[in-house]
């Protein structure tokens, strides 16, 4: 690198650090509250992996990614416009490692296994969101097919559990964790606030901190706090995210969790990690 270029980059720095610094001085707030637009698509896909070993198990991964496409009928800023969304699971792709491998992909057309069979039901899913100024959630027109597990001879007790699993309540919690993921209040620089949200079923309290704000994105750290039960340690639990300042979208999320699970004899490790990135369309 050239002298000039090397002090055209130290500059760049130094001038980015004062900022940084004026700005926490300053006090300045930011509203990262989602902002949709009418018309548009926002697509976001999701990816679960949970990896256990243990002297008993030897080594066992389950994976799950979904895409979900929401297409707003209504917009505006949360907390200030009634928000409305088409909401449609576009793809699902499953699989499990170790003594047995199973993988199976919604977009192949393939017919799934038998255990999967609920994730082709979740990959029909369509609905219609209406979420109040005041955060309050409305599911309409929601419904999804069932035939793949009925073509599985699935009893109806086993049905009517994965339709419970796909319920309308359980869609308003999800719509609601989508809708509030960043502060739903203005924050300054290192500023804190925290949520709970279940990862990998395991509830948790994860506290978000603002760690720097470039000229279009606000970057979280994130660390939780899961409560230890008989026979269940939590090691760790953190994670980053990449916030867009001008819609308050999620561009980048990604968590950590390891867990010491003690059965009897058995030591399980477990190592689950949750990312998610999102666009618009």
């Amino acid at each position: 690198m050239s002298d000039d270029r090397m002090s055209r980059t130290v500059g760049r720095s130094v001038v980015g650090a004062l900022l940084a610094l004026w700005l926490t001085a300053c006090g300045v707030q930011y509203d990262l509250r989602p902002t949709f637009a009418a018309g548009r698509t926002y697509e976001e896909t999701t990816e679960m992996r949970v990896e256990t070993t243990g002297a008993n198990v030897g080594f066992r991964a389950e994976h799950l990614r979904w895409m979900v496409e929401r297409t707003f009928l209504h917009g505006g800023r949360y907390g200030q416009a009634p928000l409305a969304w088409l909401e449609r699971v576009s793809r699902v792709v499953v699989g499990e490692q170790g003594r047995r491998i199973m993988h199976w992909d919604s977009g192949s057309g393939l017919p799934p296994p038998e255990e999967y069979a609920a994730y082709a039901a979740l990959c029909s899913l369509n609905a219609e969101i209406q979420v109040t100024p005041q955060g309050e959630v409305t599911v309409a027109g929601m419904h999804f097919r069932t035939d793949a597990m009925e073509r599985s001879g699935w009893n109806e007790s086993v049905l009517a559990m994965v339709k419970r699993s796909v319920g309308r309540d359980r869609l308003a919690r999800a719509a609601q964790d989508f809708v509030r993921r960043v502060p739903p209040r203005p924050v300054r620089m290192n500023e804190t606030w925290a949520r709970d949200w279940a990862l990998l079923s395991i509830g948790a309290r994860w506290t978000w901190q603002l760690i720097a704000v470039s000229a279009d994105t606000a970057r979280f750290r994130i660390a939780g706090a899961v409560p230890s039960s008989v026979g269940l340690e939590v090691r760790r639990a953190t994670g980053e995210a990449e916030v867009e300042l001008a819609s308050g979208m999620i561009r980048k999320l990604q968590l950590g969790l390891t867990i010491r699970q003690v059965l009897g004899d058995v030591v399980l490790e477990h190592k689950g990690s949750l990312s998610m990135t999102a666009r618009r369309r």
